[in-house]
């Protein structure tokens, strides 16, 4: 189609800078942990709106941080929405790209919130995970509204503290939990509880399983 002509070379360029600045392809990285088909969690880098970059990275760190053994995938958005990084644990992989996306980088400009959560979440979708979380790390004014379409997976928005308010609307809109990048206890919080759960239903599953196997006997 016309249109994706145009996305495919937004994304060969924005993938040729990275590999430049880094000297370390993608692909080489696509296996990961041996449960990322159990939880996942994906930070979302919005390139395209008013968010200090820095204040991303530290957000970003301290999301894996907080829990180093759950697969993180990185994309990032602007008018369009790209993977930088797949799913993995490698935290030194992550920190590689990190610490060289600006969004000067980006191929296309323009913010479009929806098309980076959608995207964010089909990468959720495509590994197969239990347990998911997409983390939107965003700022400045917020856009206006769309289209309101279905959630797929627990959403978070990170804005600065002093413009919080104002993404309320916005982040009801996307149907995601709103939290500052000075308080992410909260969202680290919520995937720890929905892990747990996610165990404690796999192991009510294993002994009813068990259960019924031995009445068979």
């Amino acid at each position: 189609t016309q249109g994706a002509a145009p996305q495919l070379l937004g994304f060969l360029t924005l993938w040729a800078v990275l590999v430049i600045a880094v000297a370390r392809p993608v692909w080489k990285l696509e296996d990961t942990a041996n449960f990322s088909n159990i939880v996942g969690r994906v930070i979302a880098m919005d390139l395209g709106g008013g968010a200090d970059i820095h204040s991303q990275r530290l957000a970003a760190a301290a999301l894996i941080d907080s829990a180093p053994e759950v697969p993180t995938a990185l994309v990032v958005g602007s008018g369009d929405a790209f993977n930088v990084v797949p799913l993995t644990t490698d935290r030194n992989f992550i920190d590689r790209y990190l610490n060289v996306i600006t969004p000067d980088v980006m191929p296309i400009e323009g913010q479009a919130l929806p098309v980076t959560v959608a995207h964010s979440e089909a990468v959720l979708t495509r590994a197969g995970v239990v347990v998911g979380q997409v983390v939107l790390l965003t700022g400045g004014a917020p856009p206006s509204l769309g289209d309101g379409y279905v959630r797929r997976w627990p959403r978070v928005v990170v804005v600065e503290p002093g413009n919080r308010d104002e993404w309320v609307a916005y982040a009801n809109y996307l149907g995601a939990r709103l939290v500052s990048y000075d308080d992410l206890t909260s969202i680290i919080n919520d995937l720890e509880r929905e892990i747990e759960r996610a165990k404690n239903r796999s192991d009510n599953a294993a002994c009813l399983l068990y259960t019924s196997d031995a009445a068979d006997e």
